[in-house]
């Protein structure tokens, strides 16, 4: 599930030119390809120039996965990772 909070709209533009919703989407799709873990407690935000990726998660394991997945996707420390093993 990606949450978009009022305030990242789709017109709104990142650093890099991309929108918000564009930025998350792809990190979504990302997450789906490349991820085992189960993403479905686990929500995508923007909080100012940085992507949010929280929740719970059954194998605490991927959290490194995740981290570089979203990474090479928002850039090097624009993630801010608050999973938790349910």
């Amino acid at each position: 599930m990606v949450l978009i909070l009022p305030e990242a709209h789709s017109h709104s533009h990142s650093a890099d030119g991309s929108t918000t919703a564009g930025l998350l989407s792809s990190i979504q799709a990302a997450l789906a390809m490349g991820c085992d873990a189960d993403m479905s407690r686990v929500t995508l935000r923007i909080l100012g120039s940085y992507v949010i990726i929280e929740g719970l998660i059954p194998d605490y394991n991927c959290v490194q996965t995740i981290a570089d997945i979203a990474e090479d996707i928002a850039g090097k420390g624009r993630v801010s990772i608050r999973l938790f093993q349910q």
